[in-house]
């Protein structure tokens, strides 16, 4: 299996995310509880293909998101794209995507605890990974990202406050047990999270009700408007009498791939073999009650 939800999932609604699954996307209605609050999460596979997510998510991606400037740099630097999506635009989107098999669903509640989102597929032997802190050398494991969420005040007015959802996400290397070469009780986490932080997928913010916040693995330098452009554009070729001189190629010899980010290690199944066949998409919404109080 790939990468899934942290979650032991209602049978029936979990999905099975399998590397070359062709089966067609399951439409998964997610319906809320009246009372029901807190962090829904969506998770499917979509397939690699470098259009797929520019021509859904390019018009969007302008949009201003509830990440701080500096980490949402962070986070893109580290191969992870968030973008805001307005839930009337959601399931458009979701339609506009190339999906491989169904979605993983959680329906929303409130995680005061650090709780497991996504595990990322296994890779053995060592990985060398970039983020935003530049390369690390990893052994055996896999990257995962935890979270957890809270209901909170936000504005005054007339006469109420208005409730918002804080949400924090966490990052984590957790290397493969038979990978232990030191002493266990040396590699015990310091703190309530398995492995070691990975400060570059780390975040928190406000979520607001109305707004989901799309996350998917994407390199830095990939232009989404441009993508979208060139996926609905034949290039006109020169007449056969017409030349056109070639543009020497300024490297000599073969190219030297780059290295695979942390979030395409966290949400694609390119870790594995190097290329990237499927691409996870992270979806998060926010349910918030329309007033908040405090519960005695």
């Amino acid at each position: 299996m790939g990468w899934r939800l942290g979650w032991g999932l209602v049978a029936g609604v979990g999905a099975v995310l399998l590397p070359g699954c062709a089966a067609a996307p399951a439409k998964v209605a997610v319906v809320a509880a009246p009372d029901s609050s807190g962090l829904e999460l969506r998770l499917l596979s979509i397939e690699d293909v470098r259009e797929n997510l520019a021509r859904a998510l390019a018009e969007f991606e302008s949009q201003p998101t509830p990440v701080d400037a500096r980490t949402h740099r962070r986070l893109r630097e580290s191969g992870l794209r968030l973008v805001s999506v307005p839930e009337g635009d959601l399931e458009r989107v979701l339609a506009s995507l190339r999906q491989r098999g169904p979605s993983e669903v959680m329906a929303a509640r409130e995680m005061p605890q650090w709780t497991k989102l996504v595990s990322g597929p296994e890779w053995a032997g060592v990985a060398t990974l970039r983020g935003s802190d530049g390369l690390m050398y990893l052994s055996a494991g896999r990257v995962q990202m935890w979270a957890r969420s809270w209901i909170e005040p936000g504005s005054f007015d007339a006469g109420r406050v208005s409730a918002r959802l804080r949400v924090e996400l966490a990052g984590r290397y957790v290397e493969r047990a038979s990978e232990r070469i030191l002493d266990r009780a040396a590699q015990e986490p310091s703190g309530p999270l398995p492995g070691e932080a990975l400060e570059s997928l780390g975040a928190s913010f406000r979520l607001e009700p109305g707004v989901s916040l799309v996350i998917v693995p994407e390199e830095v330098e990939e232009n989404w408007s441009e993508a979208a452009r060139l996926a609905n554009y034949v290039e006109q070729q020169p007449d056969e009498d017409e030349f056109t001189p070639e543009k020497p190629d300024p490297v000599i010899g073969p190219r030297v791939p780059r290295p695979m980010t942390l979030g395409h290690a966290l949400l694609s199944d390119g870790v594995r073999s190097g290329r990237a066949l499927q691409k996870g998409v992270l979806i998060l919404t926010a349910r918030v009650p329309a007033e908040f109080r405090i519960r005695r």
